[in-house]
């Protein structure tokens, strides 16, 4: 009957703290990397002579793919 209770559980499953660690590690790549590219943006507006609102706009889908892309298929 003992040997009953201590049966382990089908597939792995990580601790509390370990769980805490990867989803807010995952979280900081997925922000760290969404803002990539906005620091060359103003060098985009000017050569290219982009309006403001029309570079946040190509942010914003750069930004929404990016993370789609990331949530799906990984790194």
């Amino acid at each position: 009957m003992e040997q009953a209770r201590r049966r382990p559980r089908p597939g792995r499953r990580l601790g509390r703290g370990t769980t805490f660690t990867v989803l807010a590690s995952a979280n900081v790549v997925l922000m760290a990397t969404a803002s990539t590219p906005s620091p060359i943006s103003p060098l985009y507006r000017q050569r290219w002579g982009l309006s403001v609102t029309m570079l946040t706009v190509v942010f914003a889908v750069y930004t929404v793919g990016l993370l789609g892309a990331l949530l799906t298929v990984g790194c």
